[in-house]
């Protein structure tokens, strides 16, 4: 499966890059602290891992990726917890490596996407994805590692 075909693609990963360094920076306290909303940590032994989240927010399933988490940095996906469940699915930049569950959810499998609804009814040329359920239940910080073992 080669996910990271869009890696190609310079102009939107510069686009991708400078949205996520803004939203990461919504949650941090005075003193660099992690205040509000759930992370995903890239530290692992790969350069780059690649991300598809889906989470409840305004009464509707959001589901997004692929963004980029270098090694040993952190990106804030929701900035409040709005729900009790989020997904998300994440693979290596060299795909050596993936971090999935066990609800398929759709993904576009090559480019950036972001679309709004049912979490099972994939548009066309998405496939699904085996992502992980992570518990926000009574959380108002939550952090995922991602980690090599």
């Amino acid at each position: 499966m080669k996910i990271l075909s869009f890696l190609l693609m310079p102009l939107w990963l510069g686009c991708l890059a400078t949205a996520a360094a803004a939203q990461s920076n919504e949650s941090r306290g005075g003193d660099g602290t992690f205040t509000s909303g759930w992370r995903i940590c890239n530290q692992s032994d790969y350069e780059t891992v690649y991300v598809a989240y889906s989470f409840f927010e305004d009464d509707q399933w959001v589901t997004r990726g692929w963004r980029k988490i270098p090694k040993s940095s952190c990106e804030v996906f929701q900035t409040e917890i709005t729900n009790n469940t989020a997904y998300y699915y994440a693979v290596s930049d060299d795909e050596d490596a993936e971090w999935l569950g066990e609800v398929n959810i759709c993904a576009h499998p090559t480019e950036k996407f972001e679309y709004f609804g049912d979490v099972k009814d994939c548009p066309s040329n998405h496939e699904t994805f085996p992502f992980y359920a992570l518990d926000l239940e009574g959380q108002t910080v939550v952090t995922r590692n991602l980690t090599s073992e």
